[in-house]
């Protein structure tokens, strides 16, 4: 797995440039079909705990590239509150 750095860095320039966000990669690894299964922690938007009147959230994220690190997509997978350390479904409430 010595691409995983390739793979970190990939997740994280695509955060930065595409959704405007900083984020921590927490678990990398590879599908049988040589994908890249990538999960991170991201700041949620001020606006969105506005709206629901909620303390600062983090979101984790699932993140899946090719094996060229092409992002392939991307989904929230659950949510959390920051001081908390269980997540709760990202469905809206």
């Amino acid at each position: 797995m010595s691409e995983v750095p390739a793979v970190i860095n990939a997740v994280t320039t695509f955060f930065r440039d595409a959704l405007g966000r900083s984020c921590m990669v927490i678990a990398v690894s590879q599908n049988d079909q040589g994908e890249w299964l990538v999960k991170a922690e991201t700041p949620e938007e001020v606006e969105y705990m506005r709206q629901r009147a909620r303390d600062d959230l983090v979101g984790l994220y699932q993140i899946k590239l090719d094996r060229k690190l092409n992002v392939l997509g991307y989904q929230r997978i659950a949510i959390r509150q920051r001081h908390k350390t269980g997540y709760e479904d990202s469905q809206e409430r």
